[in-house]
């Protein structure tokens, strides 16, 4: 039982991430009063607990009424990180660069391009999304 708490607790930590998630919290509310600070803490929680009971009460039988399986799921999730990762390592400096368009080719492979403004000038320069 005690190892199942723990890992639960692991897995919920991990999830939260709560050392990523206090920067981000501090910069969105300085110069909030204390008590703005609290009702925003306190609604965010609320709204990630609904969240998680949502998917944690209702994800398997949503997975299972779109005829997806977990193991499809995961398999999914990883390629979707590796995706993420090629992307973040190919990309150019995070700075200079935005998303410009994402659009569905007919063969239904997607498009992404990305607008860069090396230029003093601030013309856009348009790059594939390809190492």
């Amino acid at each position: 039982m005690i190892e199942l708490f723990g890992s639960a607790l692991v897995t919920f930590l991990v999830i939260i991430d709560p050392p990523g998630c206090a920067p981000i919290f501090a910069s969105l509310t300085r110069g909030g009063t204390p008590a703005h600070r609290r009702a925003m803490a306190v609604r965010s929680s609320l709204i990630a607990w609904a969240i998680l009971m949502f998917f944690a009460v209702l994800g398997k039988p949503l997975l299972q009424a779109l005829g997806i399986s977990l193991a499809s799921f995961r398999i999914a999730g990883g390629i979707m990180l590796f995706f993420i990762a090629i992307d973040r390592r190919c990309a150019p400096v995070a700075s200079r660069v935005r998303l410009a368009k994402i659009g569905a080719q007919p063969g239904g492979s997607m498009i992404t391009r990305k607008v860069t403004s090396a230029e003093p000038n601030n013309s856009i320069i348009w790059r594939e999304s390809a190492c």
